[in-house]
């Protein structure tokens, strides 16, 4: 049994495989380069160093592998769509050669202006928020410097924890001005107890603003609250990003020796929260959004008009962050970090730089207008462009395509299809002389048929004609007489019989209608009729000629005539009598090879009437012997031309010379051998008709 679908069958699901398949493959190419799942994955050295960065790498995901595959499975269907669409090569060629030179080129330009855009801003931005958090460490760091300091003077002036908080205050303002006029900035100070030989360290809060689980008592050096505060990895004097308990800090950790009297540890640290972010964007003039496993958190949401925003989005650049564990002191990946352009950026560049404006603002502002212009322009032409060209590929194709098919069509001979109209340039032009040129094929196919026609029954009426003629090779009651007749065209004038005499004689006749064609064989027939009418007349060849010329007198036309030749041999004697009526000379052709020429004067019939034609025709007699031979002909044989040469009556009698022993059949073949010879590859330019006579011997007996 067969299971297939009767779509599969047919295979019509060719046509529209490639196209779904296309759709399918640029939908899955799509939805994976815009997802944000990563292509690649960050892969960590295995060597690591406590409060070191380590090296790292990038490894391609399968992700990677199936992006590029799902684009390049959608290029090969494109491209088998647009093999169906366009079913001709000029087609695919036109297209293709707009793609390469037009849309493919903006296609890349435009990508590859905006990853160069999305890459730069992308880098400035890191490195802005590098240099940012640099100034930020720096100022934590002189603040802590200033504690430091003080600290070092309250031990020795016996500062209480009350004053202290008081001085931190204070320092917190001056020292940190980018974040002053808040309390994100976190201040912590412990006092740690002199290290001796066999007893852990103690530590206790003086001045505390960060949550912990850290007590106002002392704690031991090996506890949970002291590994919180100051890990046994940590250095006495520390700046950078840390990750604890899930959240970030920027962290500055610096320990004041106090000798023996022990050190003051203080730590300054700025959650990265909202608030930071923003500090960040106020910075940077850009949002920030930051990407952890335990969510995301961002900036306040940008200002300016939302096609501002929507323009500038796909300029967004996304970077792999890394931060220091603060319980374990290695490095780790945290997430991701996230640029997004502020619309804001744009009234930055025109604005006043500093406090001597010697600038002119609405100047800056109108060099960047009229570069926004100038791009919106060019991507407006540009657009124009791609429509135009994609119109105008498109009627040309069209067009090309409705020309093919009407060739197609054509050629499967449906001659009654016509263009429609193109247009008024060259491929209308090529329309028009299309339709004009099936006309004119339309015109030669009924011409061709109707000769073709013509020809048919010029066919029938040379079969016709020809059957006219008396078949030499079925004669019964005759043997020795042979005899052809070749038209120059599909039918001629000459004619020939063999006439059964009651007197046991034999009647050869031959005859030549002047002209050519259809109207020498309608009056070639009417011959046949006259001479068949008068078998009484048969053994006389002067009152053969003379009655013939009686009737067909009156019958031919005035620039018609015919010419002919009358034999009558007696067998049995070997007594034979010609009447020549204007017709070519016989030749009595001796067994020694003589040639005697038989020529008794006559006119053509038709010409004159019987008063005229009756005085001017004689008879001749001759007397045949056993190897003689009778040559009757019309004068399409001595009078074969070929480049503008006769064949003559000398050539015809050499011929008849040299092969005088030949029997009647052979010496015709010989003769007609030597004309076609003569002729070579030229063309008959006359009727032929060759009658070449032994002495007859009847068989009726």
């Amino acid at each position: 049994m067969n299971f297939l679908p009767e779509i599969f069958k047919n295979q019509a699901w060719k046509g529209f495989a490639a196209p779904v398949l296309m759709v399918l493959f640029g939908y899955l190419t799509l939805v994976t380069l815009m997802s944000p799942e990563p292509v690649y994955e960050l892969i960590y050295a295995t060597q690591k160093t406590q409060g070191q960065a380590p090296e790292v790498a990038y490894r391609a995901l399968p992700r990677l592998f199936l992006l590029i595959t799902s684009g390049l499975l959608f290029n090969i269907f494109f491209f088998l769509s647009l093999r169906q669409w366009a079913r001709y090569y000029l087609n695919r060629k036109l297209f293709l050669s707009y793609l390469v030179f037009a849309i493919i080129p903006i296609i890349t330009t435009t990508m590859i202006f905006s990853e160069m855009v999305r890459t730069g801003f992308g880098l400035y931005s890191v490195k802005s928020v590098e240099k940012t958090l640099d100034q930020f460490a720096r100022e934590l760091e002189e603040c802590v410097t200033r504690i430091h300091n003080e600290l070092q003077l309250s031990f020795e002036s016996q500062m209480t924890e009350a004053e202290i908080a008081q001085f931190v205050n204070e320092v917190r303002k001056k020292e940190l001005p980018r974040f002053s006029g808040s309390d994100e900035c976190l201040i912590d100070v412990y006092y740690l107890t002199p290290k001796f030989p066999g007893a852990p360290r103690q530590m206790a809060s003086i001045y505390r603003e960060s949550d912990g689980e850290q007590a106002d008592a002392f704690v031991a050096e090996d506890s949970r609250p002291f590994e919180r505060i100051y890990p046994t990895w940590m250095r006495r004097r520390f700046t950078d990003i840390i990750s604890r308990d899930g959240n970030l800090y920027l962290c500055h950790i610096s320990m004041v020796d106090l000798g023996d009297n022990g050190s003051y540890l203080v730590v300054a640290s700025m959650p990265t929260n909202i608030g930071f972010l923003n500090k960040l964007r106020e910075a940077e003039n850009a949002r920030i959004s930051l990407v952890s496993v335990d969510g995301t958190i961002s900036s306040d949401r940008s200002e300016g008009k939302w096609y501002l925003r929507l323009l500038l989005r796909i300029f967004s650049s996304t970077w792999d962050i890394q931060v220091l564990d603060w319980q374990t002191g290695y490095y780790d990946h945290y997430g991701k970090m996230r640029f997004d352009i502020e619309p804001s950026l744009l009234s930055e560049i025109t604005g006043r730089g500093g406090s001597l404006n010697i600038f002119h603002s609405e100047e800056k502002e109108h060099v960047l207008k009229i570069i926004i212009g100038v791009a919106l322009f060019l991507l407006l032409g540009e657009f124009i462009a791609i429509i135009y060209g994609i119109s105008l590929v498109s009627y040309i194709t069209r067009s090309l395509n409705i020309i093919a098919t009407g060739h197609e069509r054509i050629g499967q001979s449906q001659l009654n299809y016509r263009l429609p109209y193109l247009g008024k340039d060259q491929i209308g032009s090529m329309g028009r002389s299309f339709n004009s040129m099936v006309d004119n094929i339309q015109s030669l196919v009924q011409q061709v048929l109707e000769q073709q026609r013509f020809k048919e029954e010029l066919r029938i009426a040379r079969d016709i004609q020809m059957s006219l003629l008396t078949d030499v090779a079925a004669l019964k009651w005759v043997d020795g007489i042979a005899a052809t007749c070749i038209p120059a065209r599909e039918v001629g004038g000459d004619y020939y019989e063999i006439l059964n005499v009651e007197s046991g004689e034999v009647g050869i006749f031959i005859a030549d209608v002047s002209g050519k064609g259809t109207s020498a064989a309608f009056y070639m027939a009417e011959l046949k009729g006259v001479l068949l009418a008068l078998t009484h007349l048969w053994n006389d060849p002067h009152a053969l000629m003379l009655k013939m010329n009686e009737i067909l007198f009156r019958a031919l036309k005035s620039n018609v005539f015919i010419s002919g030749a009358y034999l009558l041999i007696d067998p049995a004697t070997g007594r034979g009598r010609l009447a020549r009526a204007g017709h070519c000379p016989a030749y009595h052709v001796k067994s020694d090879g003589t040639v005697h020429e038989l020529a008794p004067p006559g006119m053509a019939i038709g010409i004159a009437k019987n008063q005229v034609f009756g005085r001017i025709i004689k008879v001749a007699d001759l007397q045949m012997e056993a190897e003689d031979k009778i040559i009757l002909y019309t004068d399409g044989l001595d009078e074969m031309t070929f480049h503008n040469e006769m064949y003559g009556i000398d050539r015809l009698k050499e011929v008849l010379s040299k092969n005088a022993a030949l029997n009647a059949y052979s010496l015709k073949d010989q003769i007609l051998e030597d004309v076609l010879n003569f002729l070579s590859s030229g063309e008959q330019n006359d009727d032929l008709t060759l009658v070449v006579s032994g002495l007859p011997k009847r068989t009726d007996n």
